[in-house]
């Protein structure tokens, strides 16, 4: 009984994490799932590690989870990870259908090279300030976000604006997600997919960089799993063992690799598998840097110098000086933007509006697009949460470090006055978590007006829409001929909302359309008087 205890706690956390997450990724935007995918997602490894970073709440989930796996291994993949569990659904599934049912995976040995590779390019890419792109790639989490956002969060809105009564209830209309943005989503579960099917965890044990630092902290740990020397050799331990890292002609497992899914306790009927406690016992051995492995075709002991160790002990190093570096960076341009613009933002000072008119308009609370992108992990949580569906995942706004990074798409939606969802649901940090009075007086984007789109000098007939709709009154009238009245945009008092951009009923591009801008300001948009005259035409 009790060594079917470990496996069925394991699996029930894990089914548990599953679900929840899948639902807020894939659901419909209700305030339940929202909280629920913010709280699943904070327990996550990388972002709460860029969390932590940011000095966010929740971050210490990282610290509790490297503590955990130097204790009892790597409980983290099978445990949390839902990457890892989608991984074990599409291998059981895959073992259950075709003419090898039941297939069992037999010991493989390690390939610590390629393991290195994809470790250090992951170190590489965060210390040189490609923090957000590299992560965004190789991050388990926000790989199995896109996954389930990409493509199961878009048909099942598909699904309820087909059905009878429910489209009326919706805010905006339906679209179709971007086609760049839906091959990463692809391609991520084409390659997991394959790997799972194929090697079960597969994945974990070669690309995902958090098996690979979570594996090097395990070989360490307290206790650690261990076959007893009066073992019979039956195999049954090794072909259950999802991660192969069971070598039942050795005895010996390799605990680097094993994911701690306990699956080999059950399977060993003369109970030879468990928790050995290591500390004080064996400490020589944690200081040996070669690695023993036993050949998968024969008895034959092959030495290999163990680059996990290279590679974790370069890349922590680089990961320290990148991270102080990137902070004192970023600190001494907030500070040089703040002496140049005033730190509030509320200088009477025209709005720090790019010089591209077409740059994306980032979510309340990324305070500037640098910051954004690098700590963004587009794991497309805030995406799914928005209950008004104006955040969509980009193509190329912003080059290749903004691909897949949340953007608002005005001509589909707008951003709600009265809404903070994306800010809560972010787990790494790239967006903070805003009062409702801050968000509200959060400027993310400026509104520019262009008066030869517009219907009343076009058509020369009246229209308010843009007016009527912008909840800070940061658009007025100016009278021109016949009684007609021009909208006018106040720089100041304009938040980038995006409302009167998607109530304007011009086809194609817009009158007034809405630009982002290079860093966020908190402006009072309630002083009267403030704002006045400050056209946005530019």
């Amino acid at each position: 009984m009790k060594s079917n205890l470990l496996k069925s706690i394991r699996v029930g956390i894990s089914v548990a994490v599953l679900i929840g997450l899948t639902l807020a990724l894939a659901g419909s935007s209700s305030f339940i799932l929202a909280k629920v995918g913010g709280w699943l997602a904070a327990v996550q490894f990388v972002p709460s590690v860029l969390a932590l970073t940011a000095g966010a709440s929740l971050s210490l989930a990282c610290v509790a989870i490297v503590i955990a796996t130097l204790l009892v291994g790597r409980v983290y993949c099978s445990f949390l990870c839902p990457l890892g569990a989608l991984q074990d659904v599409i291998a059981r599934v895959s073992s259950l259908v075709g003419k090898k049912k039941k297939r069992k995976l037999p010991y493989a040995t390690p390939v610590p090279r390629i393991r290195a590779v994809f470790f250090l390019l992951t170190i590489l890419g965060v210390v040189s300030g490609w923090a957000g792109l590299v992560l965004s790639l190789l991050d388990p989490f926000s790989n199995f976000g896109r996954i389930v956002s990409g493509l199961l969060h878009p048909l099942l809105q598909l699904a309820l604006w087909i059905l009878p009564g429910v489209a009326s209830a919706k805010t905006g209309a339906f679209h179709w997600t971007a086609l760049g943005a839906l091959l990463a989503p692809l391609i991520a579960l084409g390659v997991v997919g394959a790997m799972a099917a194929l090697r079960g965890r597969l994945y974990c044990n070669t690309v995902c960089p958090v098996g690979t630092l979570l594996g090097f902290i395990s070989r360490h740990a307290a206790f650690r799993l261990e076959i007893d020397p009066g073992c019979l050799k039956c195999h049954k331990c090794a072909r259950a063992c999802k991660a192969q890292c069971i070598d039942p002609r050795s005895g010996s497992i390799d605990n680097s690799r094993c994911v701690s899914c306990y699956n080999c306790i059950p399977e060993c009927a003369g109970r030879f598998i468990g928790h050995r406690l290591y500390w004080g016992k064996q400490a020589s051995a944690t200081l040996e840097p070669l690695t023993t492995l036993t050949s998968a075709s024969s008895s034959e002991i092959v030495v290999v110098p163990d680059y996990r160790r290279r590679a974790v002990m370069t890349g922590g190093a680089l990961a320290l000086v990148g991270a102080v570096g990137s902070e004192l960076i970023w600190a001494n341009e907030l500070k040089q933007y703040d002496d140049e613009n005033g730190a509030a933002g509320n200088d009477g000072k025209r709005p720090d509006a790019s010089s591209r008119e077409n740059r994306p308009v980032r979510p309340p609370g990324s305070a500037s697009v640098e910051r954004f992108l690098d700590r963004c992990t587009a794991c497309q949580l805030c995406v799914s949460v928005c209950p008004t569906h104006v955040l969509q995942p980009s193509s190329l706004h912003d080059g290749v470090a903004g691909m897949l990074k949340p953007h608002l798409d005005f001509p589909a939606s707008y951003c709600d006055y009265d809404c903070k969802r994306c800010g809560e649901a972010c787990p790494s940090g790239a967006l903070s978590a805003l009062s409702l009075v801050e968000k509200r007086r959060t400027r993310i984007g400026l509104a520019r007006f262009d008066a030869s789109r517009c219907v009343v000098e076009t058509k020369r007939t009246a229209c308010t829409l843009c007016i009527d709709h912008c909840p800070v009154k940061a658009i007025e009238s100016v009278a021109i001929s016949n009684n007609l009245r021009l909208p006018q945009v106040m720089a100041l008092q304009c938040i980038g909302c995006g409302r009167c951009e998607h109530e304007c009923p011009v086809q194609g591009r817009k009158a007034i359309t809405v630009f982002g801008l290079l860093r966020e300001t908190h402006v009072p948009i309630d002083v009267p008087g403030e704002g006045k005259g400050q056209n946005a035409h530019a």
